[in-house]
């Protein structure tokens, strides 16, 4: 398995909240496809669907959703470095 971009998992966090690529885009300042494009390479880096795509929206697959809690806890630890680092 490819490093994981960090990048890419709070990429997956805002996808997840906002249950769309066109939403997380907005959110984030990016287009749609450059959306798209990173949920692929985080896909690729770790060897399984992600998302399912759908007309109206995407669902993390089992897999995703695994993925997000690590994510999530990333993010958290990452918060927590910088408040102690900001004392």
């Amino acid at each position: 398995m490819a490093d994981l971009d960090l990048h890419r998992l709070h990429l997956l966090r805002e996808v997840s909240r906002s249950g769309s690529l066109t939403s997380a885009a907005t959110a984030l300042s990016f287009t749609t496809s450059a959306v798209s494009q990173q949920i692929a390479k985080l896909e690729h880096e770790v060897g399984v669907a992600l998302i399912d795509r759908h007309p109206r929206g995407v669902v993390l697959t089992d897999a995703g959703q695994a993925l997000l809690r690590y994510a999530e806890e990333i993010d958290r630890t990452i918060e927590a470095a910088r408040a102690e680092m900001g004392e």
